[in-house]
């Protein structure tokens, strides 16, 4: 038997094209038109990139600022212990000293200014290798702090680029293109509907 029916061709799968960053128009594809076919990648509008760009530019400032930070804390810390080193031999030395006047102290050509002397130097050297220590202390906790100033920026830095990729709205798959909605010069925001895509392989017909 033939029969005659009567419907319409709708669409299996469509969907709703907002920018991923809000600014002003500046290019659009070559198909960006009602009814233009377009194939999953293609671009199909540009954003204004410039405060984009100058955003990651900024943040890959920061982390490069921030990592020659690190690097100076690091510089700072190895000298620390370096010096550190040198005052734990000087108090090594005192140490003998002191013991050498110590052996001397009841003899009669002992002076008692030259032990007071030795337990003076001993003492002196002695807080300069436990400031010494604390410095080191101190430049660890910063270089620890400092790697996670790094981190953070580098975060802000991903999220910077991601957002200069969002400025090109791309098709999501092969499709037609209807109600298009923008051109270029127009100011658009994330919420705003640029055009719908119907994907061109799923076209159902619906009839009675």
């Amino acid at each position: 038997p033939t029969m005659a029916l009567y419907g319409a061709i709708i669409a299996g799968r469509e969907v709703e094209l907002r920018p991923l960053a809000a600014g002003r128009v500046v290019a659009v594809g070559a198909n960006f038109v009602d009814g233009g076919v377009v194939r999953a990648g293609d671009m199909l509008i540009a954003i204004d990139p410039f405060d984009y760009e100058s955003d990651v530019a900024d943040y890959r400032a920061q982390v490069a600022e921030a990592r020659a930070k690190l690097d100076e804390i690091a510089t700072d810390h190895t000298a620390a212990g370096a010096l550190l080193r040198r005052d734990n031999e000087q108090l090594e030395l005192a140490r003998r000293e002191l013991a050498r006047r110590e052996k001397l102290a009841d003899s009669p050509a002992a002076s008692p200014k030259a032990l007071d002397d030795a337990h003076l130097t001993l003492s002196i050297r002695a807080q300069q290798v436990i400031q010494q220590q604390q410095t080191i202390d101190r430049l660890a906790a910063q270089a620890a702090q400092q790697r996670a100033v790094i981190e953070r920026r580098m975060v802000a830095l991903d999220r910077a680029r991601r957002k200069l990729e969002e400025t090109r709205l791309v098709a999501p798959f092969d499709g037609y293109l209807v109600e298009i909605d923008v051109a270029i010069g127009k100011r658009v925001g994330t919420a705003d509907r640029v055009a719908r895509l119907i994907d061109a392989g799923r076209l159902e017909v619906r009839f009675h």
